[in-house]
């Protein structure tokens, strides 16, 4: 079910749950050196977009190109942190959104039948984005590296 929701295989799912439980089996991955022959100036043009989204190295930059070319969704590392500080700023919207759930449940803040449907509606979809997006950050962060304890933080704000 998470794979088809992911468009991603099986295999991947289980690899990344392995990862969240400090399994590191997975990420022994063999590599193979390439080579080939392309203008200097097309290297050189492409070298210097990848290093203006953050990419350093050449086999950095190619990898994340096979990746991309693969159909796997790419964050690069100056998109990284805005789009980890997006999902962390969903996530407090959420906690807002139960606060006003919260108040409507003690009888608080009185809402129409209309008005409730709506906010459950606000709740799940959310939540839905918010779980989305953390797992897309995760992904990302665990594909370029990032130890497990850095997973959910960005300067002092995690999950929480």
């Amino acid at each position: 079910m998470l794979s088809e929701a992911f468009g991603v295989s099986d295999r991947q799912v289980y690899r990344v749950a392995a990862e969240g439980q400090g399994d590191t089996r997975g990420r022994v991955l063999v590599s193979k050196h390439v080579t080939f022959r392309a203008p200097k100036e097309e290297i050189d043009a492409f070298l210097a977009s990848a290093g203006a989204v953050g990419i350093t190295g050449k086999s950095q930059a190619f990898r994340a190109l096979v990746r991309m070319a693969s159909g796997l969704f790419e964050l690069f590392p100056d998109q990284l942190e805005r789009f980890n500080r997006s999902a962390w700023l969903i996530g407090k919207e959420g906690q807002l959104l139960n606060q006003l759930a919260r108040s409507v449940h003690r009888g608080k803040l009185r809402l129409t039948d209309e008005d409730r449907v709506l906010l459950a509606k606000c709740l799940d979809a959310n939540t839905r984005l918010y779980s989305e997006l953390r797992a897309i950050v995760d992904e990302a962060k665990s594909r370029r590296g990032y130890a497990l304890s850095q997973l959910s933080e960005v300067k002092g704000q995690g999950d929480g």
